[in-house]
């Protein structure tokens, strides 16, 4: 949360996609307002909302760059109401009943931090249970769920923008399921901080429940008969249930609502061949963005070290390659999910004859979590006396990364890149914010060295020949696997 925390504050007003949108819509649907009419722009349609007239548009503060001025001093304070335009008032109400509140209670003129801190606090208590669920499974699941937790991750979890809700669920949702598929015994409470997770998932954006299908895919397929056995537990299927009955009514909102009509200038009308073309030109800053492209995709924080980033999850997909022979099946899931990364940006082509390119890479991380998750699974299980080691040197370097890219874009929203640019102030001293960052990092650093040491591999025993897996546990928090 201290991380999390630093990142609220160390990013200007609405510096984060669509915050402008996102802070109108949860003040609007806190107040009630849902489906409101519509009113047609040279963008498309959008919602008409009421809301108090100190919150603050795009147009008030223009779009936040590591530009001169990112967030002039435009007043938040006000009295009465005022209808502004959102192009996400059709998107499912949950998130933004909740994220609206502190503009019900706040003044004004701090609703943006308060609401910014509560998204922060949901997405912490999410990613608390992705590590929890992933030391269930083994100590390498563990290194997977901090390395898929990029910086876009971190800036989006710490703004208003749904975006970091729905990665942070989907992180606890792969580790939750993985957890359920390695342990012989289901506890009651795994279970229900899983479907927790999924149900979050599925109704905090409109492809949610898509991303819920396809996670559930990809883990079962790792070991599909632990997955029947689960099946024919009572507490499974009521689980199960409730997530699957919460993703239907999602996707009838979408449906329904029209969730999915994004708002954009139809570009001029170009061959498929050529639109195609132009997603595949895109593929490396869309592999970019899955790492760091902060702001409105306008401040590149440091290429050196997002490609660094990517090396570490490529060498934990090549160690994964490792694993014994009988367990190689699980492979198969890994490359699907690979796959599904490279494929998921073709998207946008549906789209671009109405609002031009539309994807970005944040949009794919649901799934790209679960990569260095699965991946560090099972590059676990190959027995090497190197492995905790490596454990914890890829712990460390991780987090030394984070506290870097904060750094970096504190460096470059101040103007300190470039003397002579106004500067941006952060609400609290820039210092201090790398300081809580990199005291908040090293307590979860603290915490996952000491799961690495007392950890208990579970994936390893779990992807065994029943043969080879009859042995006794000598941790007295697990019982033998079945």
């Amino acid at each position: 949360m201290l991380a999390l925390s630093a990142w609220t504050y160390a990013s200007p007003a609405y510096s984060s996609p669509d915050e402008p949108a996102h802070v109108l819509n949860a003040a609007a649907v806190a107040r009630g307002q849902v489906l409101t009419e519509q009113q047609e722009t040279a963008r498309g349609a959008m919602s008409v909302v009421e809301v108090p007239s100190g919150l603050a548009t795009i147009e008030d503060y223009g779009v936040c760059e590591a530009q001169p001025n990112c967030a002039p001093g435009a007043s938040l304070t006000g009295e009465g109401g005022s209808r502004r335009l959102t192009y996400v008032g059709r998107y499912f109400p949950p998130y933004y009943a909740v994220l609206g509140l502190p503009s019900l209670v706040v003044p004004t003129d701090a609703a943006l931090y308060t609401m910014r801190l509560l998204n922060a606090a949901l997405c912490a208590l999410l990613l608390a249970l992705a590590f929890v669920h992933a030391s269930r499974v083994s100590r390498w699941t563990v290194v997977g769920v901090l390395l898929g937790l990029t910086p876009t991750t971190l800036f989006t979890a710490a703004t208003v923008n749904p975006n970091g809700l729905e990665i942070s669920a989907a992180a606890a949702f792969w580790a939750g399921l993985l957890a359920l598929g390695a342990r012989a015994e289901t506890p009651t409470w795994l279970l229900v901080t899983t479907g927790a997770a999924g149900v979050t998932l599925a109704v905090t954006r409109s492809l949610g429940p898509l991303w819920l299908a396809l996670i559930a895919l990809l883990v079962i397929a790792i070991r599909p008969r632990r997955w029947l056995d689960l099946a024919r537990d009572r507490r499974v299927q009521v689980t199960a249930a409730v997530v699957a009955t919460t993703a239907a009514v999602a996707s009838l909102w979408v449906l329904l609502a029209g969730s999915l009509r994004l708002v954009g200038i139809a570009p001029p009308d170009t061959p498929l061949s050529v639109v195609v073309r132009g997603v595949v030109k895109r593929s490396a800053s869309r592999l970019e963005q899955l790492v760091e492209v902060l702001g409105w995709l306008d401040l590149h924080v440091s290429r050196p070290l997002t490609a660094l980033w990517l090396l570490l999850v490529a060498a934990l997909c090549v160690a994964a390659l490792t694993i014994p022979r009988h367990a190689r099946r699980a492979l198969l899931p890994v490359a699907a999910c690979a796959l599904l990364i490279v494929m998921l940006p073709l998207l946008e082509v549906a789209s671009y004859s109405r609002i031009g390119p539309s994807w970005q890479g944040r949009y794919t991380l649901p799934i790209a979590v679960g990569l260095p998750i699965m991946a560090a699974t099972l590059a676990g299980m190959r027995p090497h006396r190197l492995r905790l080691p490596l454990a914890v040197g890829a712990v460390a370097s991780v987090c030394a990364l984070e506290v870097a890219f904060l750094a970096l874009s504190l460096r470059d929203y101040t103007g300190l890149r470039s003397p002579g640019v106004p500067v941006w102030e952060p609400p609290v001293p820039a210092p201090l914010l790398v300081l809580v960052c990199a005291v908040g990092l090293a307590a979860l650093a603290a915490a996952l060295l000491r799961e690495l040491r007392a950890g208990r591999d579970l994936a390893v025993e779990a992807l065994r020949p029943r043969a080879d897996a009859r042995e006794v546990s000598d941790d007295p928090r697990e019982p033998a696997p079945a």
